[in-house]
């Protein structure tokens, strides 16, 4: 069975070696995406936490306020298009063992397999006996007693959040916290960069100075938007059509190679430079529009018809 490693020298010793993942966060969108949600979800005290350490022995380690510990594992599967295997299942249960005797979360925007279903936060595994003996049998070929994979499944769960999960953060600040959309678009997105900055000082950082986010993180972002945006001004220029929000602020795409494969546009991937001006086509469009003509725009799926219909043309954007 892997060792459970709980005292302080120990920890620091695999604070150094498990946090490999902060070495390439610009790439992890979905897993700030995820880091987010966890700390809004907090925030509205649907889940108990109150600090959260991203990129630490997992990639979020979240901890209540007497400091007991959840660690967070979170795996993208092709956009929420594929399968996550009950191997991934099994080493990140593994991986996470070495840490922590406490609850272990496995996130994915993917399905399961092996007659798995999702426990949400809530529920562990060990709740679904029937539906994890072939998880359990693959945890027994690794070295653990059939007891052990009883006992961990116990305290694993297995929670489904949507690839597409902005939206879904942004309407829950909105919901718990009384606030305009606009104020929460950019408030999330502050969020964002707030978990992508501390992901990346991670590493440099010993486990006694490791970077945090806390729920009054959320209140302090909340109050510096809420100060800086004229809701009413906002609310009338964008119902007479003057103008609509455009956040420049998300962390981007993984590479540019990925990006002219095609995806979903994002006023980001302009602000990357990304995007290819293309002056004359513009032009073209811009004119025909002023002159109540109409316009046709061809090309194949992932070109950027309609991201640079809506972000080029929309005058002004904030």
């Amino acid at each position: 069975m892997p060792p459970h490693f709980t005292d302080s020298d120990a920890r620091e010793e695999l604070w150094g070696k498990l946090r490999h993942g902060s070495r390439n966060v610009a790439g992890v969108t979905w897993q700030l995406a995820v880091s987010v949600h966890v700390l809004v979800m907090s925030r509205a005290g649907i889940l108990p936490f109150t600090t959260l350490v991203p990129e630490g022995f997992e990639d979020l380690d979240c901890r209540t306020a007497t400091g007991d510990e959840t660690l967070v594992q979170v795996k993208e599967v092709s956009a929420g298009a594929g399968q996550l295997g009950t191997s991934r299942i099994r080493d990140a249960i593994l991986h996470a063992m070495r840490v922590t005797t406490g609850p272990i979360v496995i996130v994915t925007d993917g399905s399961v397999g092996s007659g798995l279903q999702f426990t949400g936060w809530d529920e562990p595994l060990a709740a679904q006996p029937e539906r994890c003996i072939t998880l359990a049998d693959a945890l027994v070929a690794k070295g653990l007693t059939k007891a052990d994979a009883t006992s961990v499944l116990g305290r694993v769960h297995l929670v489904s959040l949507p690839w597409n999960l902005r939206e879904q953060t942004e309407a829950l600040l909105c919901d718990t916290q009384g606030v305009h959309p606009s104020v929460a678009s950019f408030t999330v997105g502050q969020l964002y960069e707030a978990f992508g900055e501390a992901s990346a000082d991670q590493r440099h950082l010993d486990l006694n100075r490791a970077r945090t986010l806390t729920l009054s993180d959320v209140d302090t972002v909340l109050h510096k938007v809420q100060s800086a945006v004229d809701v009413n001004g906002l609310d009338a220029a964008v119902s007479a059509g003057v103008c609509r929000p455009a956040d420049y602020s998300a962390t981007g795409v993984a590479s540019a190679s990925r990006f002219y494969l095609g995806v979903d546009g994002a006023p980001i991937h302009i602000a990357q430079g990304l995007d290819v001006i293309r002056a004359d086509e513009m032009d073209q469009i811009t004119q025909a529009a002023r002159n109540s003509e109409y316009t046709v725009i061809v090309g194949p799926s992932g070109s950027g018809k309609s991201v640079r219909h809506a972000k080029r043309t929309s005058v002004p954007v904030f």
